[in-house]
């Protein structure tokens, strides 16, 4: 990555630029979540945020889910689960995307419920769920660990909520 840094001055097109920008950033917020540093990479999200403006029209909308993704992980990694959400939301929003690579979007379906499950959005998974068991099955793309997720989620979670509400009120008191 330094390597990659030192020389991207020698880049002369704009794509050799973007794709550069893209390698970089995305590597580099991989290394902090492989090793759990989210609340060092917090800054480098949120410069990642600005940058990206500079390269909208240079990017393919493929790109911006991968750092997009990238930029939720590290939120939802930091415990800035509101902020992981908004950023799903933006991945979400680019669904036309998403229909080229089936295996990230159900990826970034089962995060997303992860991500509103530890928000505490416990009344959206239900509909979520069912709404993410839609689309796979359309796309044939659910395996065993998004069909066990996707149960969790609309259905179990429905059954364990009553129980986590009464012991929370039960550590209350």
């Amino acid at each position: 990555l330094d390597i990659l840094s030192k020389h991207s001055t020698l880049l002369t097109t704009e794509q050799e630029k973007s794709l550069a920008f893209f390698f970089f950033h995305l590597n580099n917020m991989n290394y902090y979540i492989t090793t759990g540093q989210f609340e060092a990479a917090m800054p480098l999200a949120e410069g990642l945020q600005r940058e990206m403006q500079n390269y909208e029209d240079k990017l393919d909308k493929t790109q911006y889910v991968f750092l997009y993704f990238q930029i939720a992980v590290v939120y939802f990694g930091a415990g800035k689960y509101n902020k992981s959400v908004q950023w799903m939301n933006l991945i979400r929003n680019k669904e036309h995307v998403l229909h080229i690579r089936p295996d990230i979007e159900s990826t970034i379906q089962i995060f997303y419920l992860v991500a509103h499950f530890e928000k505490g959005n416990r009344d959206l998974l239900i509909h979520l769920s069912k709404s993410a068991y839609s689309r796979m099955r359309k796309e044939k793309n659910i395996y065993r660990f998004e069909n066990i997720m996707l149960d969790f989620f609309g259905k179990q979670i429905h059954k364990a909520t009553p129980i986590a509400i009464g012991a929370q009120k039960d550590l209350k008191e």
